[in-house]
């Protein structure tokens, strides 16, 4: 389905979609990714459970809250790929090392891992609606959320296999190793910040083989932004004191 050639000549049905390498990869990216994701930020809450005071309070001011406002202020500017990499990659390396500490470091990691979680799962959602075609979009994104929702029961029983075998680490191990994979795939998507939804299986394709929309290409364009950002901030900077300077000399004259 890669070839213009090859693409269905009717409306696009499900089994339509899966025959095409593209889609049916960017599918199994997702739900790898949220997956993970999910299956991380609830077993996080067997670590947290040290905290004093409301977990559920506990849980918002200090992972969730955080996480969204990141996404709300970021999420139009560094785009969604940036963003479900990102979370990822903390959630990861926070997992990893959950398994490795004890007592209130422990704490500190799973709080990260929720945050990482919050930002990934949080943009991946928005992603899945903006990446698919029209016609399959609301049978392919309740695909995606239903691996999801798998995650999140495989999380008590994961402790407590790991808890029969003496390794009261190793789901966090586990854990990590996949959300490091899940940010490795996650590269090969094509960014949807600023484009239309795809209308139908030709207008995905065309998205997907665009090499401005590439990851590479996103986060070349973000280094841009930071250095023009940066940049204006020196620029302010230097008038500011050049316009104090003045003052200071006038006022003294």
């Amino acid at each position: 389905a890669g070839a213009s050639g090859e693409l269905p000549s009717g409306p696009l049905t499900i089994g339509g979609a899966l025959h095409c390498p593209r889609l049916l990869l960017t599918c199994s990216i997702l739900s790898i990714s949220l997956f993970v994701l999910v299956l991380s930020y609830y077993a996080s809450s067997f670590a947290l459970g040290q905290l004093p005071g409301s977990p559920y309070l506990n849980y918002f001011l200090l992972a969730e809250l955080p996480g969204l406002l990141l996404v709300i202020a970021l999420i139009d500017v560094a785009g969604r790929l940036v963003l479900v990499v990102g979370g990822l990659l903390l959630t990861g390396v926070a997992c990893i090392a959950c398994g490795l500490v004890s007592s209130a470091a422990k704490v500190v990691f799973a709080m990260l891992i929720k945050c990482g979680s919050i930002v990934a799962w949080t943009t991946v959602a928005v992603y899945a609606s903006e990446v698919l075609p029209t016609a399959v979009r609301s049978v392919l994104s309740g695909s995606v959320g239903i691996m999801g929702r798998l995650g999140g029961l495989a999380g008590p029983f994961a402790f407590q296999l790991a808890a029969a075998h003496g390794a009261p680490g190793a789901p966090f191990w586990v854990m990590g190793l996949g959300a490091l994979v899940g940010a490795c795939l996650c590269t090969f998507l094509h960014e949807t910040r600023g484009r239309p939804q795809p209308d139908s299986l030709a207008d995905f394709l065309r998205q997907a083989t665009d090499p401005g929309a590439g990851f590479r290409a996103e986060v070349a364009g973000l280094g841009v932004k930071t250095r023009a950002m940066l940049q204006r901030g020196r620029d302010a900077a230097r008038q500011c004191r050049t316009a104090w300077t003045a003052a200071y000399v006038c006022h003294h004259l």
